[in-house]
């Protein structure tokens, strides 16, 4: 085995491309509250969604607390992806 994905399986785990346009991101979502200090800053939706494992760096990489204290998506940041 070369360590090489075959086309077919390629094909399979290639993620889709995803496009986003203006009035995608031009309506306003409410985000959800930050549950405790010691738990990472996700929407419900996210957490509910997300593995448990992932939580935290997702949280990290995506997320600041508005003025309130719920999570934001920081557009800054997911452009870095």
């Amino acid at each position: 085995m070369s360590g090489q994905l075959t086309p077919e399986a390629a094909e399979l785990v290639q993620a889709p491309e995803l496009e986003v346009t203006k009035s995608d991101v031009s309506q306003p979502v409410e985000p959800s509250v930050c549950y405790s200090s010691g738990d990472p800053l996700l929407p419900d939706g996210w957490r509910k969604t997300l593995p448990k494992a992932d939580h935290q760096w997702v949280s990290q990489a995506l997320f600041t607390a508005n003025e309130k204290g719920k999570a934001k998506l920081d557009f800054n940041r997911a452009n870095k992806f």
